[in-house]
């Protein structure tokens, strides 16, 4: 597996001192499910459209969570960089 290529020390670091602690709320309000497509776009090097149907908000919150525990590896190696 590897990371994309946009993916930047700075979004590491977000995502590992931000999105880590932040992704496992149960309270989904618009700024935690942004906060889940932004860590998506990071991981996935794309664009992510937000779910239109609030029922998908919590299953949309899941494929961050498991997107995150797939690369969380990748992601602090990169932070060991230089």
């Amino acid at each position: 597996m590897v990371l994309p290529d946009k993916i930047k020390k700075a979004d590491a670091e977000w995502l590992l001192n931000y999105y880590q602690k932040e992704m496992h709320h149960s309270f989904l309000n618009s700024q935690r499910l942004i906060m889940h497509k932004t860590a998506q776009e990071m991981l996935r090097g794309k664009e992510v459209q937000l779910p239109d149907c609030k029922c998908h908000h919590h299953s949309f919150q899941q494929m961050g969570i498991s997107l995150f525990e797939q690369y969380k590896s990748l992601l602090e190696e990169l932070l060991k960089k230089d």
